[in-house]
């Protein structure tokens, strides 16, 4: 049995957001023999209903639509085999020659991935592969009919249906039939927007950047817009941002990674449960609490840029002694 020339995307309707366009004429493109499907939010249910009744409860169940999206994808490789691929991939060149030989592919996100969520290597499932039918796809498939509910955090959604689940699903698993490829042949960049955005559309600077993807052996890029995270934390309430007492803000900033729990989107709630967790030194405005506060080279710029979106780093753990040097230059920087 072969990997299926079908290619898999997923959208709440047909009507696919216009900054995704590119991204999905470049699977076409690169593809024109292969048949491509569309699945929306109403087909995904009926398709779970129809192949995998006994799932359909949990389906419904999953209190956020990103969930369903994650489970989706899983089902479909598994009952029809095919290519699945998030929207806001883009492909570089044809994966026709990737695919003989295997019977499923998934490709690994970058080390600064792993490294984020403590595991070896972090499974990426934006963009993977299957025959139909594939026991690894059949073992997700029984890990999540007996998994426990996600909460309200990026954790949970990851460890429930996304990447951490695939990683868990991946340990056990015994047989060799699954491939994993390195980051730099499906996923050569982790989610860095401001070297991302280089990359997107169609000017010479960024052709010329996509053509050095493909030189180094990479097939597409992943974009990381990470909408469902928007979908899935509200909006964000913290009106006077450089006001919460016991924190120096850094405006637009964030600290990668090491994130411990999750205290919301109203600020002035989410810094009081901050400082009542030991383990907690800070948080940012998407909710996240934060054991490590990575070097401040290595800080991202937030997703919107907005002015009351950033990092808030205890002030009693900046100001305290024995701290190393970058420390003591960010208590001077935001003084």
């Amino acid at each position: 049995m072969a990997i299926p020339r079908i290619l898999h995307q997923t959208w709440k309707t047909y009507e696919v957001p216009e900054e995704w366009w590119d991204c999905v004429n470049s699977w076409k493109r690169h593809h024109p023999d292969w048949e491509y499907r569309l699945w929306t939010d109403d087909e995904s249910e009926a398709f779970v209903a129809r192949h995998y009744p006994d799932f359909l409860e949990t389906f419904q169940n999953y209190p956020y639509n990103i969930q369903r999206a994650d489970a989706i994808r899983y089902l479909v490789l598994h009952q029809l085999g095919g290519v699945y691929a998030d929207l806001d991939y883009e492909c570089l060149q044809p994966l026709d020659p990737l695919l003989p030989g295997h019977s499923a592919i998934i490709g690994l996100e970058p080390e600064a991935h792993a490294a984020s969520s403590k595991v070896d290597h972090r499974l990426c499932n934006a963009l993977m592969a299957s025959e139909p039918g594939h026991p690894f796809m059949a073992a997700v498939i029984r890990h999540l009919q007996n998994a426990t509910l996600g909460t309200v955090a990026d954790y949970d959604i990851l460890a429930t249906t996304g990447p951490l689940m695939l990683c868990e699903v991946h340990a056990s698993y015994p047989r060799k039939d699954l491939t994993l490829l390195p980051s730099k042949v499906l996923c050569p960049f982790n989610s860095d927007r401001e070297r991302l955005a280089l990359h997107r559309g169609r000017s010479k600077q960024a052709t010329h950047l996509k053509n050095q993807l493909i030189e180094q052996g990479s097939y597409a890029l992943h974009y990381w817009s990470n909408g469902w995270v928007d979908d899935q934390l509200g909006p964000l309430d913290n009106p006077m941002p450089h006001e919460i007492e016991g924190f120096v803000f850094f405006e637009r900033r964030d600290s990668p990674g090491n994130d411990i729990g999750y205290g919301g989107r109203n600020i002035p709630i989410t810094a009081q449960i901050c400082l009542d967790n030991p383990r907690a030194i800070a948080f940012n405005t998407d909710g996240n609490l934060k054991e490590i506060v990575v070097p401040r080279l290595l800080w991202r710029t937030m997703k919107k840029g907005e002015g009351n979106e950033g990092l808030y780093i205890r002030k009693d753990f900046l100001n305290a002694k024995g701290k190393a040097p970058w420390f003591r230059k960010i208590v001077k920087s935001a003084s």
